[in-house]
């Protein structure tokens, strides 16, 4: 009888309920949309989720992920822990594909986990030892930087490494690796979501491995800066670079012992210690200890006699310490530009890759050599294939690079092949460090002439002077020649003039002021200028033009005289 009754009020209950069932099934389909699933798929045997260090349920089947920012650990037996991450929205059923790397025999230092972030802006905004260096010494010709972000892309090992790049040119990821060093100067949103997927594909990649950490680092992300370092350890056998990131979250947390014992600790067991090692220790220890950071840069200088981090350190701590220290300027021998191009005219059809690599060990041993990242440049416009440019452009900017004697070669062949309009950042980065040189603001404001950028020649000749000559003839005429494009007639007049007081016996010089005033309606002044263009021997179709134009300006009606006058 009881089991009666409950059977009758669930019925009614049921019945009451009949009417918003409709509202109760579009909640549950609503919720469910909200969910978001992923199915992690790795190419190897016995992979497995790890939780709590321990390897637990296998890869390969749906989970459910949650919507925006997902990170697992994976493993298989003999190969390194992974830990990934990877982005979720509303609704989506991804697929996320990953790789393991098997477990290298070698054993590094561990350190305590950095479990800290910062928001990206402090980091941003911190300042660089060249701001204190300036405030101490009042001298501003060594170290120009502003941010600390900048201070670690002066002194930062590259993440182009040879063999690393033929593993994703195989892969055809190499483009779109450099793509993504090359956005990581201004990261956008989406950068962070396309370098880790990277990540999740080559285990095994230090480049892949340095530009996570790197971006991690600018983000103020010290956690995952931590973890990728962990990961390495495994399976890479130099982590000195990515130990380098490591260091300078400990430095951006405040922790500068820390970060300082870490360099020591690295350098000491490291037989084959690297520049940026030594100059970010330096760094750290140059306002305490100036000795000890000038004693860095001379160790640094007898195995890399011309890197410019080593240089500025040593000079910085001449500087503090009152001692003498000897700059080593690098020149590249005239033969090297040639082995390029002859390297490139024999390369076959779709093999241009080739000439990259063969440049990238150059730029790795020798980081500021602006002739190594100018070749970089003409192999990217020549060959047509993304060559990393904007990121030694970057490096330029911050360094401040001295050029040697075979930069010559290149600009010649940059200028024959139209390709002008890469020289400008070149220019540029060298008065950073020569800033009162004249022939380097010609030569700046000559790569713009020929690259058709107007503006920046009247820019470039405002900023230039009092140390541009005055009457300089062919920079006054480039001056004039862009004057006369953007139509600025009356600008393009006066520097004519000044023409004609360095060069008052040449065609050329009267023929401008010419065309100029007759541009400005000023018949008068223009047969003059033809006339006198004509007593100077110019060539044979000039004169031809110059006399044409002379008896069209001739039958031309004055301004302001009546139809009478004129028939008379």
């Amino acid at each position: 009888m009881m089991n009666w009754k409950i059977h009758k009020l669930q019925l009614l209950l049921a019945l009451a309920l009949l009417p918003w069932a409709p509202r109760f099934l579009a909640a549950a389909e609503k919720s469910q949309t909200r969910q978001a699933e992923y199915t992690l798929m790795i190419p190897i045997k016995d992979a497995a989720f790890v939780r709590d260090g321990i390897i637990g349920e296998p890869v390969g089947k749906a989970t459910r992920g949650k919507i925006g920012l997902n990170e697992v650990t994976v493993s298989a037996p003999g190969y390194g822990v992974r830990r990934l991450r990877f982005w979720l929205k509303s609704g989506d059923k991804a697929v996320i594909e990953a790789n393991l790397a098997k477990i290298q025999d070698h054993i590094d230092l561990e350190w305590k986990s950095l479990d800290k972030a910062l928001p990206a802006s402090r980091v941003s905004k911190m300042p660089s030892i060249c701001t204190w260096y300036q405030e101490k010494t009042n001298d501003a010709t060594v170290c120009r930087r502003q941010t600390f972000l900048e201070d670690v892309s002066f002194a930062e090992p590259s993440p182009f490494a040879i063999d690393d790049m033929r593993a994703l040119a195989t892969a055809k990821k190499l483009s779109t690796f450099r793509e993504l060093v090359n956005r990581s100067i201004q990261p956008p949103p989406d950068l962070e979501a396309q370098a880790e997927e990277m990540f999740r594909l080559f285990p095994a990649n230090a480049s892949v491995f340095q530009l996570n950490a790197a971006l991690a680092l600018q983000r103020g992300d010290c956690p995952r800066v931590h973890t990728i370092f962990v990961d390495a350890q495994q399976v890479l056998t130099n982590t000195y670079p990515l130990l380098l990131y490591k260091a300078l979250c400990f430095e951006i947390q405040g922790q500068t012992e820390a970060a300082t014992m870490l360099l020591q600790e690295t350098m000491k067991n490291n037989k084959t210690s690297a520049p940026y090692l030594n100059y970010h220790l330096g760094r750290l220890q140059i306002r305490r200890t100036p000795d000890a950071a000038l004693n860095l840069a001379n160790v640094c200088l007898k195995s890399f006699r011309f890197d410019l981090s080593c240089q500025e350190l040593g000079l910085m701590g001449a500087r503090l310490t009152q001692k003498v220290f000897k700059v080593q300027r690098f020149n590249l021998e005239e033969g090297t530009f040639k082995t390029f191009r002859n390297l490139e005219e024999g390369l076959p059809k779709g093999q241009a890759e080739a000439l990259f690599f063969s440049v990238i060990p150059l730029v790795n041993s020798y980081p500021h050599s602006l002739e190594f990242h100018l070749f970089l440049a003409w192999i990217d416009a020549v060959q047509k294939i993304a060559g990393g440019l904007d990121y030694y452009t970057r490096k330029m900017q911050v360094g401040g690079i001295l050029a040697g004697g075979g930069l010559e070669m290149a600009v010649e062949s940059l200028e024959k092949q139209n390709l002008s309009h890469l020289l400008p950042p070149v220019y540029r980065a060298r008065l950073r460090a020569e800033p009162q040189d004249p022939n380097l603001w010609l030569r700046l404001i000559r790569a713009y002439s020929k690259a058709g950028q107007c503006p920046e020649v009247i820019q470039a000749v405002q900023d230039g002077a009092g140390i541009l000559p005055r009457y300089n003839t062919p920079l006054l005429q480039m001056e004039a020649s862009c004057y006369v494009q953007l139509n600025r007639l009356d600008d393009a007049l006066d520097v004519y003039l000044k023409v004609l007081t360095a060069q008052p016996k040449v065609w050329s010089t009267y023929y401008n002021l010419g065309s100029t005033y007759d541009r400005l309606k000023k018949r008068k002044e223009a047969l003059e200028n033809y006339k006198s263009a004509l007593q100077y021997n110019p060539p044979a179709d000039v004169r031809d033009n110059i006399n044409a134009r002379i008896l069209e300006l001739q039958q031309e009606p004055v301004p302001g005289t009546k139809a009478r006058d004129r028939k008379l």
